[in-house]
């Protein structure tokens, strides 16, 4: 999965937080298992 471009909006953050959650109760631990994380950090 790809979610980027992440869009900063006044509600970004609750907004992947229930994004997250979602994909949480719905992936198999199969699914969860092929996932990779890759995290950048920018400065702004």
């Amino acid at each position: 999965m790809n979610f980027s471009p992440v869009i900063i909006t006044d509600t970004w953050l609750p907004d992947w937080e229930e994004l997250l959650r979602q994909l949480d109760a719905t992936l198999t631990p199969a699914a969860k298992a092929q996932l990779a994380v890759c995290r950048i950090r920018y400065a702004f």
